[in-house]
């Protein structure tokens, strides 16, 4: 599975990826983007697609999603899968503090789209960074 985000020149493998003890997505490395096997598989008829990846590595070197909080509403977010490729619409941008992205992200029981997350806000090398940004997207019309 790979992620295509034109807009900001993004394009990189998509591996599946489970959730830690505390409740965190477990992420690949920067250059790739992790798929969330608890949520809708893209194109399912219901559910959220979480996609999540890293804005930048402990090198400093830019991550996957190192631009995603400059997307904008109409961008298209192309999902290769193994059944062909499939096009989302970017419909909202948010900001949240971090460790409190709200739980209708993760509902599997609503109309299909898909979440992409990254990290964003202010970066303290303590604590790491202050807030996650999340493109909301849904599938685009042919």
């Amino acid at each position: 599975m790979g992620v295509t985000i034109s807009s900001l020149s993004v394009e990189a493998v998509v591996v599946p990826v489970g959730v830690a003890a505390d409740g965190s997505l477990m992420l690949p490395e920067p250059s790739t983007v992790g798929w969330w096997i608890g949520g809708a598989q893209p194109g399912d008829a219901r559910g959220t697609t979480v996609l999540a990846g890293h804005v930048d590595a402990d090198d400093g070197s830019q991550g996957a999603l190192y631009d995603l909080s400059s997307v904008h509403g109409g961008d298209t977010i192309r999902i290769a899968t193994a059944a062909g490729p499939l096009t989302y619409r970017v419909v909202a941008l948010h900001n949240y503090r971090r460790q409190h992205l709200p739980k209708q992200l993760f509902d599997q029981r609503g109309p299909h789209r898909l979440a992409v997350i990254t990290c964003g806000g202010s970066y303290d090398p303590r604590r790491g960074y202050s807030s996650n940004v999340v493109a909301y997207a849904v599938p685009a019309r042919a």
